[in-house]
């Protein structure tokens, strides 16, 4: 009896396995034609949403998970463009299947060692739903991604006299043909005209941008045109007339930006014109007169346009400006219509005034505050009645002619224009440096030619910069003074060759006021040397006695250090290369360095 049941039941088993059939979708390959996507009659085989089992689904799906379908804007008339990711590097080979909205089976596609592909042969305007899978995975879930308008969009007229300039834009993939004639005239056809792509680098945000230039027209003559955009696979769309007449075009598009409490920038496009005059007024119950300007510049951003700058206008203020264009055959559009800004309040806060940096005899200064005010920059030494100013429109400024080793107190205060100067900031204190040579770092100095040296320093910022120099043979007493040098840069000239000197540099802080001498640096100048210098002895890399050719190194002198050699605090060795013994080394004091040329 138990094998008899056991029997019934493994025969009840086998039967229910053998009546369950999973079946796999075939792939088809993708025909290029709206008939199968819209789901119309068609010889090729349809695929079911059902083809794949959910049992196999929940298999594939844990081994090798479903892409991810992006979506994405398309801008073409008869394709779109597809993306997807996915988590597995091995899916070398996707299937993708697509569908209009409205229809029931697939169309597939498959693709190799890409994630994104652009299916063409699409209907225009039409909604699709598409899906991705790959060899190992089941089928994302649906995104849906819409072909572009076929259509014209974004229409742009410039008129002359006798032409006209006509811009548009449409989808990719798009031809257009014009038509245009004098109103109640017989029609002129230009067929098979294209256009150029923009915005090409990105292509989901790319679109077409068509042109045409109508000429030999009649002067003060109303005219019509259509533009008919051809889409492929028969579809085309044509554009409702659109009159002009055959005059010197106004400007177009005319906005006001950048607008402050007294300044505005008007801008505006314009293609044929030569020149503009620019008007703008308050703008009152009773007329105001305009106030003309023929200044404007030419700027490019995504679009050419024009702009001018009117500044000088009265805070919390409604005005209106309009721009007439002049045009090749001297003749002169009409104004464009009145556009109305209003000018902000003016705010004469300052805030956040800081010091920036000081020296002995200046200091920078810096504030927050608003860029179109002007402001008052006053200083006193600490403790003295009046004050001293200087205006700035900027938010800071510097002042000069200062004492070193001085107290000084400081304040700013913010003039609104129209308006009068408002209180000032609390009162800030800062002292100047001493007046000191060791704010001079850097030292070089070389020759240029045989009675010739070139010398040059730094000083830390802000800096005086009025320097005195003085600068002696070696082993002398007189040293040659030169005063009043307001660069870190001088000539010496007329030396004595094959001569060891040394140089000095020193504040000049004040006419009356100079501060105590750098410590000297050497140079020295001897015939050029036919092979590379080298050291001699241990010392001062400023000092000529260490160096082969009896001369410091210039920056054409190949060197090789074959002792221990001292670059001074805040010195410039200068050299075309170094090479080493085994005994050499340069050693460099605080803030000195060692340039290479090669």
């Amino acid at each position: 009896m138990k094998h008899t049941i056991l029997h019934l039941i493994l025969v009840t088993c086998f039967q229910l396995y053998t009546s369950i059939s999973i079946s796999k979708p075939s792939i088809l390959p993708f025909r290029d034609t709206v008939a199968l996507l819209n789901n119309s009659e068609s010889s090729a085989t349809k695929i079911s949403d059902s083809t794949t089992t959910a049992l196999e689904n929940e298999r594939l799906s844990e081994d090798c998970p479903a892409p991810t379908p992006y979506t994405i804007d398309n801008y073409s008339v008869n394709s779109v463009y597809l993306q997807w990711g996915s988590s597995s590097s091995q899916n070398t080979q996707f299937t993708i299947e697509i569908r209009t909205s409205n229809a029931t089976s697939w169309s597939s596609i498959t693709v190799s060692n890409t994630t994104a592909y652009s299916v063409t042969g699409l209907a225009p305007s039409t909604s699709y739903v598409w899906r991705v899978k790959a060899d190992c995975s089941p089928f994302s879930t649906t995104a849906t991604v819409s072909t572009g308008y076929c259509g014209i969009y974004g229409g742009f007229r410039q008129t002359l006299s006798t032409s006209a300039y006509l811009e548009w834009r449409s989808a990719l993939n798009t031809t257009y043909n014009l038509r245009y004639r004098p109103q109640g005239g017989e029609w002129t056809f230009v067929n098979d005209l294209t256009g150029t792509i923009r915005n090409a680098t990105s292509i989901p945000r790319a679109y077409l941008a068509g042109s045409y230039s109508l000429t030999a027209l009649t002067p003060n003559t109303g005219y019509e045109y259509q533009i008919e955009a051809v889409c492929g696979n028969g579809y085309t769309m044509l554009t409702p007339p659109i009159a002009f007449t055959a005059i010197c075009s106004p400007p177009t598009n005319l906005i006001v930006t950048s607008v402050s409490n007294n300044r505005a920038v008007p801008n505006w496009n314009s293609v044929y014109s030569t020149g503009f005059t620019i008007q703008y007024r308050t703008k009152s119950l009773s007329e105001a007169p305009w106030i003309t300007t023929t200044n404007y510049s030419y700027a490019y951003v995504v679009n050419p346009f024009y702009l001018s700058i009117l500044s000088d206008l009265s805070s919390d203020t409604e005005y209106e400006v309009r721009v007439q264009a002049q045009c090749p055959d001297g003749s002169s559009s009409a104004y464009t219509s009145p556009q109305t800004f209003s000018t902000t309040s003016c705010s004469s806060v300052v805030t956040n005034p800081r010091l920036s940096g000081v020296g002995p005899t200046r200091a920078s200064l810096n504030w927050s505050g608003v860029l179109d005010n002007t402001y008052a920059l006053q200083f006193r030494i600490s403790g003295a009645e009046s004050w001293s100013a200087i205006s700035t429109s900027y938010l800071g400024g510097e002042i000069n002619n200062l004492l070193p080793s001085t107290s000084y107190e400081w304040r700013v205060l913010s003039i609104c224009p129209s308006q009068s100067t408002t209180t000032a900031t609390n009162i800030q204190t800062f002292t100047t440096a001493d007046c000191s040579a060791n704010r001079l770092s850097f030292f070089s100095a070389y020759y240029t030619n045989a009675t010739t040296a070139q010398l040059s320093w730094s000083e830390n910022f802000p800096g005086v910069g009025i320097y005195s120099l003085r600068y002696r043979p070696i082993d002398t007493v007189n040293w040659t003074v030169i005063s009043t040098v307001s660069s870190s840069f001088y000539s010496l000239t007329g030396l004595t060759p094959q001569t060891n000197y040394e140089w000095q540099v020193a504040l000049q802080c004040t006419n009356n006021l100079l501060s105590d001498f750098s410590a000297s640096r050497h140079f020295s100048q001897t015939p050029y040397c036919n092979t590379a210098m080298i050291t001699t002895q241990n010392g001062d890399w400023t000092n000529p006695a260490i160096w082969s050719c009896n001369r410091v190194p210039l920056p054409s002198d190949p060197i090789q250090v074959l002792h221990n050699v001292m670059i001074p605090d805040n010195s410039t060795g200068r050299a075309l290369r170094v090479n080493y013994s085994a005994d050499g080394k340069v050693q460099l004091g605080t803030g000195a360095r060692l340039l290479l040329s090669q």
